[in-house]
């Protein structure tokens, strides 16, 4: 995927957010190329538009980007109605707009996304609108009893990497972007959404263990009753496996 990257300032953003290329270009907003995975700030400063941060005191110079809007653009092709959007890793609050539909928003660093809604059979127009980290946490409100340092309160509710907030391993550089791989995927229509498992006991010197599954399902059929989950795993030499009914989409 090609890739644009559109950014302004809080005090640029006034009335109706831009959802579409079109409307980016039509706020007047400049483009610069952008790589996926990577960040704002690397994509101006290989465009020449942010000097760069990795050297002296210039790092200081990111503390003026925190109210800062961007907006990554990119085309892609859907060859099947199956066909989804997997997002590896957003940093951090953003809105997925897909032909000029909001298909689905993030709030997490950490975690994957998947975007469907709004794609269709052939070209398709993405959007990812990242809104300012700093000015979002402002919609928290940290109680009394929180402690922490005087420049990380907007981290304490934030799915983010804390140390982006300053820490002793590194300056503050309250990064945004598109961190991970973004890779079209095809959804089969009933599958495992999620699996967990934690080992509840482990007898070394019997060679025991007993571990808890977890998982959750998209089933396409109206009975969970029809479907089962098969477990099997290997340790070496030691293999196990299980198998048991579903009576809900979800099941340990």
């Amino acid at each position: 995927m090609e890739w644009l990257l559109y950014y302004a300032h809080q005090d640029q953003c006034t009335g109706r957010i831009p959802v579409t290329a079109r409307e980016l270009e039509e706020a007047g907003l400049e483009p610069v190329p952008a790589r996926v995975p990577g960040s704002f700030e690397l994509d101006l400063m290989r465009a020449g538009k942010l000097e760069d941060l990795f050297y002296s005191t210039s790092t200081l110079k990111a503390q003026e980007l925190e109210d800062m809007h961007v907006w990554y653009c990119t085309k892609v092709q859907i060859a099947q109605e199956d066909q989804y959007l997997h997002f590896g890793g957003i940093d951090t609050a953003a809105d997925i707009y897909i032909n000029g539909i909001l298909s689905r928003s993030a709030d997490n660093m950490f975690l994957p996304w998947d975007a469907q809604k709004g794609l269709r059979i052939g070209e398709n127009e993405v959007v990812v609108h990242i809104r300012p980290i700093m000015l979002e946490m402002r919609k928290t409100v940290p109680a009394a009893a929180c402690n922490t340092h005087r420049y990380g309160y907007a981290s304490l509710y934030a799915r983010k990497a804390a140390h982006s907030y300053g820490w002793d391993i590194m300056p503050r550089i309250l990064t945004a972007g598109l961190w991970k791989e973004v890779t079209v995927c095809g959804k089969k229509k009933d599958r495992l959404s999620e699996v967990f498992f934690v080992t509840n006991k482990a007898d070394i010197t019997n060679r025991r263990a007993e571990l808890r599954f977890f998982v959750n399902a998209e089933l396409e059929g109206a009975l969970a009753q029809e479907y089962s989950v098969r477990i099997e795993g290997r340790c070496a030499d030691s293999t196990f496996c299980a198998r048991e009914r579903l009576w809900h989409n979800t099941h340990a």
